[in-house]
């Protein structure tokens, strides 16, 4: 038997043919695996004082995902994620924090990349000139998709008489409008409550986004290869 070769089949219906580069499993025995995300991102600028160039940017993400394998138990995740910048009125960065809080919590994106909210308390730490303390942030936003979905898919099915690797990938990302309040105390600051919507978001802008990742490997090293970019 000769060596199997990948087929790839793009969004577009293109196929491509690429070598084989590592063994994908060595003792023959089947390998399932399963992983789902979701994700929502927005950053924004807003002005601080007076002085025009003075701004915070601020970053909030909401992160989910299921992992499951034909082995082990499914694993559910959830992460939500806070940045805090502070730039003085000569543009010098002057503060920075962020924080993660891992605790799970309501978070999902409804229907087809539609719309979802983010509504936490994150604990977030100085980072920036220096480690320093820690303090709230607390998160109402709420997050409505916008304009067609960009997909990509990928499709690989190797089907030899020692080997079948399937590989289904595929990930959509849309645009979001958002809007709510972002509320904290950054160290040796006076306390800000951000009223925030679309008019506000920074060059990163809004997005929603969702992945699906399905791999089913069985094959013995002498045959079964693993066909990676």
């Amino acid at each position: 038997m000769g060596t199997p070769k990948r087929a790839v089949l793009g969004i577009a219906g293109a196929l491509v043919v690429m070598m084989p580069v590592s063994v994908a499993k060595a003792d023959g025995e089947a390998e399932i695996t399963h992983l789902y995300r979701e994700d929502a991102a927005a950053d924004f600028l807003v002005p601080e004082g007076d002085c025009g160039p003075a701004r915070s940017q601020v970053g909030v993400g909401g992160h989910q995902h299921f992992f499951k394998t034909n082995t082990a138990p499914l694993v559910h995740n959830v992460q939500l994620s806070v940045s805090i910048q502070l730039f003085d009125c000569e543009g010098q960065f002057v503060i920075g924090a962020e924080g993660i809080d891992a605790t799970p919590q309501p978070f999902n994106i409804a229907k087809f990349l539609s719309s979802t909210r983010i509504n936490t308390t994150i604990e977030a730490c100085q980072t920036f000139p220096g480690p320093g303390e820690c303090f709230p942030v607390e998160v109402h936003l709420k997050f409505r998709g916008v304009g067609r979905a960009d997909i990509d898919r990928n499709d690989t099915d190797i089907d030899e008489p020692d080997c079948r690797i399937i590989e289904h990938d595929w990930t959509a990302v849309r645009n979001a409008k958002v809007w709510g309040t972002i509320s904290y105390t950054l160290p040796g600051q006076e306390p800000r409550t951000l009223h925030v919507d679309t008019d506000d978001l920074g060059p990163f802008g809004a997005t929603l986004r969702s992945a699906s990742e399905f791999n089913y490997f069985k094959g013995s090293s002498g045959s079964c290869i693993e066909i990676t970019g």
